[in-house]
């Protein structure tokens, strides 16, 4: 994800080591989801430096509770739910309609707008 590299990085990172984690531990009673809830009303979002979030994806933003709601109902059944249709929608589209080229493109136009 151009200008986010690092955060994008880590966040496969932590993707592929939850979704191995869910593997290995099923067995033997530990749930293991990751969670991916794109934009969310927290306080952290507000003290991100050097992006202007309310200029991504319209400002639109989950609440916590749902977030965490969607996080908990996956537990046991899934290693990974992205909260909200319009993250779920985005995820698919960049894995199977969309060369990853585009995606990249795309992902690097919404945040070059959102730069301060």
């Amino acid at each position: 994800m151009p200008y986010q590299a690092n955060f994008a990085a880590a966040k496969a990172y932590v993707l592929s080591l939850g979704q191995a984690l869910h593997h290995e531990l099923k067995g033997r009673g530990v749930d293991v989801v990751v969670v991916s809830p794109g934009l969310t009303r927290t306080e952290g979002l507000g003290k991100a430096k050097g992006i202007d979030f309310d200029k991504l994806a319209g400002g639109a933003k989950m609440e916590p509770a749902q977030v965490v709601r969607t996080a908990l109902n996956a537990l046991g059944t899934r290693a990974h739910v992205i909260p909200g249709f319009v993250n779920a929608a985005a995820d698919l589209m960049g894995k199977y309609l969309l060369p990853r080229w585009l995606t990249t493109r795309l992902y690097g136009w919404m945040i070059s707008r959102a730069l301060t």
